[in-house]
């Protein structure tokens, strides 16, 4: 709140009890020096409706929000069009007169230009729902052609007076939408910032999410089971929206290989990916394997020539499709940036904050420019995840070593938003076959109704794992070499059992035929012939 002259200072007003008074920081701006200034809310604003074409869920979840008062949490997975239904609650319960502002928190600047143009721009068959300008801050008004504001999270955490004020104003009803709200937890700074300036304020209050997963740390004011999993009021998972056509399966291409790592000077550690190893030994595998100080290049090396090959066999037919691949840093990302330049001959787009490489465009200009080309790769840290849509994406190779869930699924996202354009439609993850992102994996498939094949029996009971043990006090590490090999596949898609599975990857893994693992799947479905040599040929070993 800020103090206020009610006869304005600069017309000879008195800096006394009598003349003043305490007003938000935008209704001061707006006042100005005007006296007797009181806000005028108009009844109706320049909003228009859809063009009705929502989907089946979004109906659905329309439906039941509409309904409630209580805070509801909707989880639909990446690419089924979040954004689209909260514009179109944000319209229905203005057009009632339930509200008549909006506020939208969302985690990245680039979000809050995503919102504002969807909102501001009738073009994409959502509802027109006139915003303030990206860049908007709590400082400036919401003027009476405004229907409320977008954004960032950061800014809720540096002002959150300034956004109950706004939320809880004479005269309005607010709807408050929390974009990604899982990172909203109960005591991290961004979720104590929404609990303060929203609850009690708001007169409705929406949390959107594609990966409500959050446990360490819980999301405010939603329920959890016991297994520490967010109960959403409604949610919409992965496996309904691919057999509704609404995102494309995906294919997990997972590469094996062998890394050697020092725990202590002259001391090294020689493992695959199939040893089973303590955390520690876990954790310096694959950091050994994505580390690129090898003379050859290593793992990486091969990783990349595995998604180049499936990006070049995909643009034969999908002339604009696109990769991604996500770094561990910024570091790790300018070296990866370089090998593609050396495998492909051509630099990719790069989207970090520092390049090595001054012709490189900011992050913002390079994501905008990748969006709306046809270049072949682009290489990022975080700066392409939650909420980054760039349709053309079909191939993803997962260079980081974060194996927590809800950055799996959220990067793994990138590549799952479906494009009728393409037939067969399919996006592609590269990645190590590291055990616990094999898992992570196997959980994203199996979400189809029709569940997946996974080729490998895995041993029931392992061998002991190998203790990694750190003798150096200093906790040395330093990765010394790794090498790369096909390992295995899953394929997100109904339609195939165990032994053609594991028979169709021999093929490809022995044959270097060109095909995908989606394409051979549907000669074998179109041509039994050919499905009953791959059998006879390939059979798992007992």
């Amino acid at each position: 709140m800020e103090g206020d002259h009610i006869e304005a200072w600069s017309k000879g007003g008195r800096t006394t009890i009598s003349n003043c008074q305490a007003l938000c920081g935008p209704c001061n701006r707006e006042k100005g020096n005007r006296a007797g200034f009181a806000r005028e809310i108009r009844s109706k604003l320049e909003v228009w409706p859809s063009d009705g074409n929502l989907r089946t869920w979004q109906q659905t979840a329309l439906e039941l929000v509409a309904g409630q008062a209580e805070p509801l949490l909707i989880e639909a997975c990446p690419g089924a069009g979040k954004t689209r239904f909260a514009q179109e609650l944000a319209y229905h319960l203005y057009a009632t007169g339930e509200i008549n502002r909006i506020l939208v928190a969302v985690p990245t600047s680039r979000l809050v230009k995503q919102w504002v143009d969807s909102c501001n721009q009738f073009n994409d068959g959502s509802p027109k729902l006139p915003m303030s300008p990206a860049g908007w801050t709590p400082v400036r008004p919401i003027y009476d052609t405004e229907l409320g504001a977008v954004f960032t999270y950061q800014a809720l955490f540096a002002n959150p007076i300034a956004f109950e004020a706004l939320a809880g104003e004479a005269g309005y009803r607010t709807l408050v939408l929390l974009d990604e709200v899982h990172h909203v937890g109960n005591s991290a700074g961004w979720g104590v910032a929404a609990q303060s300036a929203f609850f009690g304020s708001a007169q409705r209050l929406v949390g959107l999410s594609g990966t409500a997963f959050r446990t360490h740390d819980r999301i405010s004011f939603v329920q959890y089971n016991d297994d520490g999993r967010a109960i959403a009021d409604f949610s919409y998972g992965y496996g309904r929206a691919v057999t509704e056509g609404v995102c494309r399966p995906l294919e997990f291409r997972l590469l094996g290989g062998v890394t050697e790592f020092e725990t202590a000077p002259e001391h090294s550690e020689v493992v695959d990916f199939e040893d089973d190893l303590n955390e520690r030994g876990r954790s310096y595998r694959l950091r050994t394997a994505l580390d690129l100080h090898h003379s050859d290049g290593g793992w990486m090396r091969n990783a990349v020539i595995e998604a180049d090959r499936v990006l070049s066999e995909l643009r034969n037919s999908d002339t604009d499709a696109g990769g991604l691949v996500v770094a561990m840093d910024i570091a790790h990302a300018n070296q990866i940036a370089e090998l593609l330049t050396t495998i492909t001959g051509t630099r990719p787009a790069i989207a970090v904050s520092k390049t090595q490489n001054p012709d490189d465009p900011s992050p913002s200009i390079a994501i905008d420019q990748f969006d709306s080309g046809s270049q072949r790769w682009i290489v990022a840290v975080k700066m392409i995840s939650e909420g980054v849509d760039i349709r053309r994406l079909r191939v993803l190779l997962y260079a980081t070593n974060i194996t927590a869930e809800l950055a799996f699924r959220q990067i793994v996202g990138r590549v799952v938003r479906s494009d009728n354009a393409n037939s067969p439609d399919f996006g592609v993850v590269v990645l190590p076959a590291d055990p616990a992102l094999r898992e992570l994996a196997e959980r994203v498939a199996s979400e189809l109704p029709a569940g997946t094949a996974a080729l490998v029996e895995v041993d029931a009971s392992p061998p002991t794992p190998p203790d990694i043990r750190r003798p150096d006090p200093s906790g040395h590490f330093r990765p010394v070499s790794s090498s790369g090999e096909y390992s295995d596949s899953w394929i997100s898609q109904s339609g195939t059992d165990r032994r053609l599975s594991y028979a169709m990857n021999r093929y490809l893994a022995e044959e270097r035929s060109g095909l995908t693992l989606v394409e051979l799947e549907q000669i074998c479905e179109a041509d039994p012939a050919v499905r009953q040599q791959l059998l006879d040929k390939y059979s798992i070993p007992e």
